[in-house]
C-alpha cells in the first residue's frame, strides 16, 4: 500500500493532473449546486494550465534542474565515453545508411566531449 501511495500521491501533484482533479471538483460541486466551490475550482484549474503552460515559466522552471547535471570544468582526461543508445533508425531503402533520431544530440554531445578531450592531449 505505501508503495502505491509513493507513486500515486506525486503525481497528483504535477499540474495537469491538478487541474483535471479540480475539474472532477467543480462538476461534482455543480451537481450539488455549490455553484462558488466549482467556480473557484475552475478558475484556480484555469489558473494553474494558464501558468504551467506557458513557455517561460517552464523554462524558468527547468533551467536550474539542467544546469544541476553540467560536467566539471575542465573535464578530465579519458579513453572512451560511453553513449546510451537509442538515437538510431535502421537504413530505410533506398537509402542505405542509418537516420538519427530526436535523441541524436547524445550522440553529438558525446562527440564533442570526446573530440574535447583529445584536443587536449
Amino acid at each position: 500500500m505505501v508503495f502505491f501511495l509513493s507513486k500515486f500521491v506525486p503525481a497528483l501533484l504535477f499540474p495537469l493532473s491538478m487541474a483535471c482533479l479540480l475539474i472532477v471538483i467543480s462538476l461534482i460541486a455543480q451537481f450539488r449546486n455549490r455553484r462558488r466551490i466549482a467556480i473557484v475550482a475552475n478558475i484556480v484549474a484555469l489558473a494553474i494550465l494558464s501558468v504551467m503552460g506557458n513557455r517561460t515559466v517552464s523554462h524558468l522552471m527547468m533551467t536550474p534542474l539542467e544546469r544541476r547535471d553540467m560536467p566539471p570544468e575542465p573535464l578530465p582526461a579519458t579513453d572512451a565515453i560511453v553513449v546510451l543508445g537509442g538515437v538510431t533508425a535502421p537504413a530505410i531503402p533506398p537509402q542505405p545508411v542509418v537516420h538519427l533520431t530526436g535523441g541524436a544530440d547524445r550522440l553529438t554531445y558525446g562527440a564533442q566531449l570526446i573530440a574535447s578531450a583529445k584536443h587536449r592531449w
